[in-house]
């Protein structure tokens, strides 16, 4: 089903929890403030996993501060279909949420999807006007996992190419009219269930398992690990298009927040509802045994 563009307004999208809704909103404002420029407000499409009201009242406050020239719309999706899978990092079952993008925006054809753990620090436009064709979406490869055979999928039950490349969901411009063509969505899930064992990143595993090459490839800068920027980076080079903080390993941790990339978090979270926020210890031990005891419990 080949691409139109024309007339298609400017939506993006991310999802999170309560525990998320910092960077949730770091993450929304530096994707406002490199989009491209339009003529009509910008359709902002949160997932909302359970935001708690004082932190979508901050949420609000930042964005308006950010750029009056947006609509928010708020979704929370029903996660019932992901019972039982696998959880994330934050013991949640809110990275599948984007499995549902078609059904829930039954009007849109595109959109830029971004996880909230992430800075954007350029304008994407050049996403934007790409124009996907037939293909199901663009995103970059993934730097921790390269390869399709890497990824821990049923490589012979499925006649995968153990040297196919391997996307990173995180940051990608999505066509949805291709994935309702291909009922993408609905095969992700079928994968889910049926090789439960093999899906180490979740979604991000049925999507590479699924995706069958129908993909564009990003130059790796548009989704570059924050680890990998801290080790392999030399220092006063210009900073990623976009930063991801994927993994365990996140900003708002006591120690991480001191990463050379975790400034470019900071400095936007100063403009934002959340001005002054910085770890505590306490606060990092706090969540390291939460995360530790879900890890030994294999919630994770």
């Amino acid at each position: 089903m080949p691409e139109t563009i024309s007339n298609e307004p400017l939506t993006v999208c991310s999802a999170a929890e309560d525990n998320y809704a910092m960077g949730l909103t770091v993450a929304v404002v530096s994707v406002l403030k490199h989009a491209p420029k339009t003529s009509v407000p910008v359709r902002l499409v949160i997932l909302d996993g359970g935001i708690q009201p004082k932190n979508w009242l901050r949420f609000e406050q930042s964005i308006a501060r950010a750029t009056t020239k947006v609509e928010i719309q708020r979704i929370r999706p029903d996660l019932s279909t992901f019972e039982g899978f696998k959880r994330d990092y934050g013991n949640s079952c809110m990275t599948y949420a984007r499995l549902l993008l078609p059904k829930l925006l039954p009007d849109t054809g595109r959109l830029l999807y971004f996880d909230s753990d992430l800075v954007v620090t350029r304008s994407w436009k050049p996403l934007w006007e790409m124009n996907l064709g037939e293909n199901l979406l663009s995103a970059a490869v993934c730097q921790q996992v390269q390869t399709i055979g890497q990824g821990g999928l049923p490589l012979d039950d499925l006649g995968l190419d153990p040297c196919g490349r391997y996307l990173q969901a995180g940051f990608m411009l999505v066509n949805l009219n291709a994935w309702r063509h291909a009922d993408f969505d609905e095969q992700c899930i079928r994968y889910l269930k049926r090789f439960p064992n093999h899906a180490p990143n979740w979604d991000q595993s049925a999507i590479n398992a699924t995706v069958d090459g129908r993909w564009i490839e990003l130059n790796r800068a548009w989704n570059t690990p924050a680890g990998f920027y801290e080790e392999a980076i030399p220092r006063g080079a210009d900073l990623p298009a976009v930063i991801h903080f994927s993994g365990p390993y996140k900003p708002w941790q006591y120690g991480i927040h001191r990463w050379k990339s975790a400034r470019a978090f900071y400095d936007l979270l100063d403009e934002t509802a959340w001005r002054g926020w910085r770890p505590s210890t306490l606060r990092h031990f706090a969540r390291q045994l939460k995360w530790r005891a879900g890890k030994l419990l294999g919630k994770w």
